[in-house]
């Protein structure tokens, strides 16, 4: 079983854009370090130079941005466990990224290497629509 989620992961972590990745310990892929505050705050440093699939650099925008909107009520996330425990993301910095618990949730860093793909903060605007009005985000593909 280990086997089979260490590869889903690998897998997952080369095809989506996500902040870290845990394998045997934790390996930061977009994100320099990160630190826990008060246990409802996380602070990411964003690693410089990373590029999307599309050639943008990513920066800590994207990350607050894509936080933001996944999070929101109306955002569409089938999912919502996934996403129910962030309040909101702010930046902090050119490169530094908090984003905000609604309350204590020990498995935020399990969600943030998993699940939690970051896009172009203007993919949200830009996207086709779905049929009802959501953004039909291409997974991993331009």
């Amino acid at each position: 079983m280990f086997v089979k989620w260490l590869f889903y992961n690998a897998i997952h972590g080369t095809t989506y854009s996500i902040v870290t990745l845990k394998l045997l310990n934790t390996s930061l892929l977009l994100a320099t370090s990160y630190k826990w505050v008060a246990n409802k705050r996380l602070v990411f440093k964003i690693r410089k130079g990373v590029k999307f699939h599309n050639g943008q650099t990513m920066t800590a925008d994207d990350v607050v941005t894509t936080y933001n909107h996944v999070s929101a009520k109306d955002s569409g996330v089938l999912t919502k466990r996934n996403v129910s425990w962030i309040d909101r993301a702010e930046k902090v910095g050119a490169d530094t990224v908090r984003v905000h618990l609604k309350k204590t949730f020990p498995a935020a860093l399990e969600y943030v290497s998993g699940p939690l793909a970051i896009f172009p903060k203007d993919i949200w605007a830009t996207a086709k629509k779905d049929a009802k009005g959501k953004p039909d985000i291409p997974q991993a593909s331009k």
